[in-house]
Order: structure tokens, then sequence, then C-alpha cells
């Protein structure tokens, strides 16, 4: 079995209550240390890659910055990018558009590409630069110069939590903040690739999903290995602790440690936007993808 497969999660819930009926026996509440965090500004919202997270407009969305012209032709809104397989597109009269994604690099020291005007591979009006920290570029192209930095400035890294309660790796568990649902998104070699914090209607919606599934024994997958994992989705709130693991063959869910059948509405909440994967021929996909 993959170390990847938690066999009984525990999350640690922040700002929760001893006297609320919902919450496992087998669940810790913490009050301190609370995860990073900042005060956000309005209409904004964190994405994390790695141990670095940024902090972007709600109304981006996700895809490559390659792929600009697909769709209308014309240079799209900006885009959230993270690295992983990508279809290739050939956008003229420039090879990029606008927004921010994350790259891998060797330099783990924290150092500035300050924004500047940069030629013909990108928009005549964009101001490309990047933020490198901790292993991890943040590189941006948009042609407000203030947002641009605005976004690189924000960056920063995570000792252990990002501020939507994800452990940087899938070695430990989420710190859910208050009634929220942490949901935590990891490669196969363990390390955090996307998170979010659901809150309001989402957890209990969320909740009354995972709720719902059938017993399916435990395991439900025994061919699991590490290198066939593509993703692990962690969903912990006050309430409901749950891991999906995902590889090309075979879903395997549990909830509390016990394993339960895998449904087209626990994978509507499991998959975040921006988020892949790979799945079965006979996933119960949601027929539409959630959108933030």
């Amino acid at each position: 079995m993959s170390a990847l497969a938690v066999g009984v999660p525990t999350a640690v819930v922040l700002g929760g209550s001893d006297a609320d009926p919902d919450r496992k026996p087998d669940q810790t509440v913490a009050t301190d240390p609370a995860p990073p965090g900042r005060t956000l500004p309005a209409g904004f919202h964190y994405e994390s890659w790695h141990g670095v997270t940024i902090e972007v407009p709600d109304d981006w969305r996700y895809g490559a910055i390659s792929q600009w012209c697909v769709g209308s032709g014309e240079l799209s809104p900006p885009v959230i990018e993270r690295p992983g397989p990508s279809t290739l597109v050939g956008c003229l009269p420039h090879e990029n558009g606008y927004g921010v994604r994350f790259q891998e690099i060797d330099n783990t020291e924290d150092f500035y590409w300050p924004l500047a005007k940069q030629g013909s591979s990108w928009p005549a009006d964009a101001w490309v630069g990047a933020h490198g920290l901790g292993g991890v570029l943040v590189e941006i192209s948009l042609p407000d110069i203030n947002l641009a930095q605005q976004i690189l400035d924000s960056a920063q890294i995570n000792a252990a939590l990002d501020p939507n309660g994800c452990p940087i790796d899938d070695k430990s568990d989420p710190v859910v903040p208050g009634d929220a649902m942490s949901v935590c998104t990891y490669d196969g070699a363990g390390q955090l690739v996307n998170s979010e914090l659901l809150t309001g209607s989402q957890v209990q919606d969320a909740e009354a999903a995972l709720d719902s599934t059938e017993s399916a024994g435990n395991p439900v997958c025994t061919d699991v290995s590490s290198k066939d994992v593509v993703q692990t989705v962690r969903l912990a709130s006050i309430a409901l602790d749950a891991t999906l693991i995902e590889d090309p063959n075979c879903l395997q869910l549990t909830v509390h440690g016990e394993g339960r059948t895998v449904t087209e509405d626990v994978l509507y909440w499991a998959l975040s936007p921006g988020s892949g994967g790979s799945f079965p021929n006979d996933a119960p996909l949601p027929s539409e993808h959630r959108k933030r």
C-alpha cells in the first residue's frame, strides 16, 4: 500500500467546539498554532503550489498562458497555470498571454526579476516579471503593472501549512480554519499542488456528499502502488475527514478510515477548480467541473 493512502486520517480543526454534536470523537480540536495567513484583499483568494502561496483575483481562470488564443482567438482573461501536461498550441503573433504560472526551479533563494516589457513572445502591453522563492518560480504577465507587482509581492513560503490549512506535503494532517473544509490535492510525490477552502453551504453540501457514500470495504483498491498514484485529495472539516486516491486504474475513497464508494457528488467536491487527474474509464466523473 502506498504511503499516500492514509489509513485513519485525523484532521486538526481550529475554532471548533468540543460540544459540537457533529464532531467525530477521533478528531482533535486545536486552537494553537493557527495556520499561516493574512488578511486577503477583497475579491482575492489563495493559490498554492508546493510550499509557495500567492494571492490572485477571484475572477481569474485556470489554464495555460501559452493557450491564450484558444476559443475566441483574442487575448483571454488572465489564467493560473501549474506545471503539467497541456496541448501544444502555437498562438500568434506572440507565444504567451496574461496570467501567472508556477514553475519548479533549482534555485531556492529569494530573488526578483523586475517587471518589464519583454519583446515579441509577450503581448505588447504586458509587464512581465517573476519572484523566485523556495525552489518555486512565480512568473506573471499583466497589462496592469500595479496588480502584477501586488501578486508577486504576495508570494510567501509556507513552512508547514498554507493559509487554507493544507500541509505542504501529505505527511501531515490539515489544520482546518474554523467551520470550513480544507481540500488539499497532492501529486504522486506527495507534494501539495492545489488547495482550497470551502465555506458556508459548500461545506454542508460536501459533507453530505461524503456522508451519503456507502461502505465498500477497506481497502477498495488492492493494486494501488506509489508509482501508479497520480493524485491524492484530502477533504477535512470539523465533521468529516476523507482521503481520495486517484490512479489510472482505480479510485480509493476512505471516510474516517472506512472504505467508501466513490460517487459523482464526491468527485464534484474533491476535484478543485484547476485540478486535474487520471481516472479509470468507469469513474463517475461529474458532468460539469466545479467553478470557484
